[in-house]
């Protein structure tokens, strides 16, 4: 965790650009989640589309089409290093995009949505020997053959409970016991416990909620370095905060690591607080402990998930917004990262944010969803679901749906590209 922080704030030159996502506006319901193991790593993610239970074999085959095609963009610019996993439904594998999609080293999962067309699973057997990967989705009748063809087997939470979803796990071991599973559609932590506790061996979903506030006083590392925090935000002398920095001997060598990683190209070493405080910069030093908050001082496994999940939401609420806020970014970038705390420590966000002497109007958006941050708040939240952001705050935003996808892309892009280089 400390070596992703560092690679967020201490980069090599920057390699040559990525080609930027240039498709047309974007008509899906897209959504893209984080698959996790079972010790909450992220190790790809998931790329699906909402169906209308309404629409229409042709309407749905266009659509997955569609999806395809932004499917092989994203993996034409990304990261290598993460497995990309592609949802549609058995009619499109027929659809010639897929080829290309193959030859990227993806994998598709497989729902039931439509039938396999005739000379599906010919298509199927083409496509995965030129490199893809295979999933299906239970409870279904697979034909055997496919299914000895599969690498994971997946099943969906939504809407069972947890003894439906433990005979459904044996269900799948009996028929395939040495195959990996995948489970779709997490929201709540204790549903991921209950994944790690029947040897599920990846989750896909949203951010893992609690369904019950932790009791007992905040971690004292915590608390520390909102102490950090508010110095700063009250323009505290570099003598106040290095003083309050050595009463944590770890905290005080993290800063100084980070100094003269800073310094380095400079061949310049940085030997006490002070020098590091103004090696750093006050604004940098902000911005990284406030990340420094992800890595749940005190505890020996941080959650990587919930850290990256928060980084995407602060990336995209500080792009959305600069646009008309430019001297504004930090605020921006804050306000998205601090809306995860409350997932962080499992307290009420009022509790959290009593603690932290923040803008007002990040106080505003993050208590009430008022003032003029909130709309582009709710624009990045809106990017985690599978619908499209509402027409009308897209127009408040001043954002037209076009440029929103562009803008998740790059700020997706440029998350895993410091996660990939940790």
């Amino acid at each position: 965790m400390f070596n992703f922080l560092q690679q967020l704030f201490v980069k090599p030159p920057p390699p040559p650009a990525r080609p930027v996502y240039q498709g047309p506006a974007i008509a899906l319901q897209l959504q893209l989640i984080n698959i996790i193991d079972n010790d909450g790593k992220i190790i790809g993610s998931l790329l699906r589309r909402r169906a209308n239970n309404k629409e229409s074999l042709t309407q749905t085959l266009l659509e997955e089409r569609e999806l395809i095609c932004h499917a092989v963009r994203l993996g034409t610019t990304a990261g290598k290093k993460r497995l990309r996993l592609l949802e549609i439904s058995a009619g499109s594998l027929l659809q010639p995009e897929l080829a290309q999609f193959a030859e990227q080293g993806g994998m598709l999962l497989l729902n039931t949505n439509t039938a396999l067309p005739e000379h599906g699973l010919t298509a199927l057997q083409k496509l995965q020997k030129a490199g893809l990967g295979l999933v299906l989705q239970l409870p279904a009748t697979w034909s055997s053959e496919i299914v000895t063809q599969a690498q994971w087997l997946s099943f969906s939470v939504n809407g069972k409970l947890a003894t439906d979803i433990e005979k459904l796990v044996q269900r799948i071991k009996v028929q395939a016991p040495n195959k990996p599973m995948l489970m779709l559609d997490l929201a709540w932590h204790d549903e991921f416990q209950l994944c790690q506790q029947l040897g599920i061996t990846y989750a896909a979903g949203r951010l893992f909620h609690q369904n019950t506030w932790r009791e007992g006083p905040i971690e004292a590392g915590f608390l520390r370095i909102i102490d950090l925090l508010n110095l700063l935000q009250q323009d505290a002398s570099n003598n106040e905060i290095a003083l309050s920095l050595k009463t944590d001997p770890l905290l005080s060598f993290r800063v100084l690591a980070q100094a003269n990683s800073a310094a380095e190209a400079r061949n310049k070493k940085i030997d006490t607080l002070d020098q590091a405080l103004v090696a750093l910069g006050r604004e940098r030093l902000y911005r990284w402990l406030s990340l420094l908050l992800f890595s749940l001082p005190g505890q020996e496994r941080p959650n990587p998930a919930l850290l990256e999940y928060a980084l995407l939401r602060a990336e995209l609420t500080e792009r959305l917004g600069s646009q008309r806020w430019p001297q504004e970014k930090d605020h921006l970038y804050l306000l998205g990262l601090f809306s995860v705390l409350e997932q962080l420590i499992h307290r009420p966000l009022t509790q959290i944010v009593g603690l932290l002497k923040l803008p007002e109007a990040v106080c505003s958006a993050l208590l009430n969803s008022t003032g003029p941050y909130a709309p582009f708040l709710s624009l990045a939240i809106a990017s985690e679901s599978a619908q499209c952001p509402d027409a009308r705050l897209l127009v408040e935003c001043g954002i037209n749906a076009n440029h929103f996808f562009k803008m998740y892309y790059e700020a997706l892009l440029s998350v895993e590209a410091a996660s990939e280089g940790a």
